[in-house]
């Protein structure tokens, strides 16, 4: 009898702890679409689950923290699901409070239990989201995209509805790239139209941004939902908020759901690339390039969000589409007669060399090729197959480049007989130019180089860990000290390349 009270008492306690209230200490309401609650919270709350109530119904959820915090192992109880609260990858770093991912939920709620992991802090905010609508907006009728035409797509007049336009000064951009994302949100909610509305809402008011981050976003049956409002511009070129604080030359994509877990829906994938297939037409963009952008010096076309920053967007099962994204888009392209005819063509770091320097060679051939063959006769290797290859030039000579790109069977060789000039190396000649560069490491946007005058300057260049050329342009002024600028230059090592008249100077230089 005894033991039966002990339980008794046991479950009474559980119970009491899982219901409690916690005290809201801060409400900002924004019409009937946001509430922003500030909660403080004590050692007792951090260890058990308590029930925050909304002042009206919301149908996704966020929270913030200090910066210095982190969510641990902090937890939301709803629908009878647990789901662990975890950082957003896309959140502003201009808001002062670390974002969590956003919460979707399929069906309006009106309160949230919560256990909240002690490393959170003691300052927690929630951030109800109301994307609820009287409005459904008429879906897009799906036709396959004939002619490498831009496919169907619900504009914001309609899918935003009822919500405060957005109100700011529109900027554009030429777009040279175009980037996947994914939502990193719901995979089981299926009002798409709540779910963007929700994505939104959070954007703005959450993130304190202008309007939502991406140019489109594509739910998982294939449904296109046009994204920043350009207001009297263009759809697929105002600039975004959604690439690594670099968001000019580039379009984005999300991708509504997380495929970290899920995988990508026939419809999604199709969508997206007739979408893609759309915008390289008219830019004229090759899908299997790759080109500087100030995120990444070798930023392919069409590029996931993890190829400009540390993040696993657009999660692990979208990138490894991308691929076969490019070579998809490729076809189509060269279905509708879009893509160029097959030429090979390429660009090489120097005529002039000393022995034992490395030669960079980028391809820069038309009609999206698929295979290569480069021969370099005489350098170490001979032979590569790779886009970008390099080759080490062992001995004073001259030495000839081949180029052989082929795509569906057809080729297209081009080649340049005594490309490359080698002289002899004197071990002492890089000590005889004075070449000083600093700051070393580089911490700002220019670095400082003296000891060459700029007018016997020929070309200046850098090379990466990875081999890939980026170049930089020649001061114009005539000074002592030049300043060159490191602006499109990614954190890491490189090897600047000074070719004067006389000698190619090198200096070791690190970017931070």
């Amino acid at each position: 009898m005894y033991r039966f009270f002990q339980l008794f008492v046991v479950l009474l306690l559980s119970q009491a702890a899982f219901s409690q209230t916690l005290s809201v200490q801060e409400r900002n309401l924004r019409g009937d679409y946001f509430e922003r609650i500030a909660i403080d919270v004590n050692a007792s709350s951090a260890r058990s689950y308590q029930v925050v109530n909304a002042s009206h119904t919301f149908t996704a959820l966020a929270f913030g923290i200090d910066r210095s915090a982190d969510f641990g192992q902090s937890k939301v109880v709803l629908d009878k699901d647990t789901l662990l609260i975890r950082q957003e990858i896309h959140a502003s770093e201009e808001v002062n409070e670390q974002l969590s991912q956003l919460l979707h939920f399929n069906s309006p709620q009106e309160s949230v239990q919560l256990l909240l992991d002690p490393s959170a802090g003691k300052q927690v905010s929630l951030h109800f989201i109301n994307g609820a609508y009287s409005h459904l907006a008429d879906s897009p009728k799906r036709i396959k995209a004939e002619n490498c035409e831009e496919p169907a797509s619900i504009p914001q007049s309609e899918w935003r509805a009822g919500l405060p336009a957005p109100n700011y000064s529109r900027s554009f951009t030429q777009v040279e790239h175009v980037i996947v994302h994914h939502s990193a949100g719901s995979n089981s909610a299926t009002d798409y139209q709540q779910v963007v509305r929700d994505i939104y809402i959070y954007h703005t008011q959450s993130n304190g941004w202008s309007d939502v981050g991406y140019n489109y976003l594509i739910a998982q049956d294939g449904t296109i939902f046009k994204g920043r409002d350009p207001l009297d511009g263009a759809q697929d070129n105002v600039i975004g908020a959604h690439f690594c604080g670099s968001n000019s030359q580039t379009m984005g994509i999300c991708l509504l759901g997380n495929y970290e877990t899920a995988q990508v829906s026939e419809a999604t994938l199709g969508q997206l690339e007739d979408l893609i297939t759309w915008k390289l037409k008219k830019e004229g963009l090759n899908p299997l390039a790759s080109s500087a952008h100030p995120a990444n010096s070798d930023l392919g076309v069409i590029a996931g969000h993890r190829n400009g920053c540390s993040t696993a967007c657009p999660g692990e099962n979208a990138y490894q589409l991308l691929q076969t994204i490019r070579e998809n888009v490729a076809d189509k392209l060269n279905a509708c007669g879009e893509m160029p005819a097959l030429q090979a063509a390429f660009s090489l770091s120097a005529t002039e060399l000393l022995e034992g320097d490395t030669l960079y060679l980028r391809d820069e051939s038309q009609g999206a090729p698929d295979a290569y063959r480069w021969e370099v006769p005489g350098a170490e290797p001979e032979l590569s197959f790779e886009v970008n290859p390099s080759f080490i030039l062992p001995q004073a000579g001259s030495y000839s480049i081949r180029l052989e790109v082929s795509r569906q069977g057809v080729t297209s060789t081009i080649e340049q007989v005594n490309a490359v000039t080698v002289l002899p190396r004197e071990e002492e000649e890089e000590e005889e130019v004075p070449l000083l560069i600093y700051p070393n490491p580089i911490t700002g946007k220019y670095l400082r180089m003296e000891g060459v005058p700029s007018a016997s300057i020929k070309s200046i260049y850098w090379v990466n860990a990875q081999g890939q050329v980026i170049a930089s342009e020649v001061p114009e002024q005539e000074a002592d000290i030049l300043f060159i600028s490191i602006e499109m230059l990614p954190q890491g090592v490189y090897i600047l390349h000074v070719q004067t008249e006389d000698a190619l100077i090198k200096r070791k230089a690190l970017v931070y």
